[in-house]
């Protein structure tokens, strides 16, 4: 992972935004799928709007 997106990274993380492939495997290299990122995305908003 980039040195830059570590902090980003670890607060989606810590805000369960982001779980990992498979539940715990992070893979800040690979790329999304459409759902995974629809997912993301509503996690992020849930977590915007409390």
């Amino acid at each position: 992972m980039s040195a830059w997106a570590q902090d980003a990274m670890e607060w989606a993380v810590a805000e369960g935004i982001l779980t990992g492939k498979d539940g715990s495997a992070l893979d800040p290299q690979g790329t999304a799928s459409r759902a995974e990122v629809a997912t993301m995305l509503m996690r992020f908003t849930q977590e915007q709007n409390g």
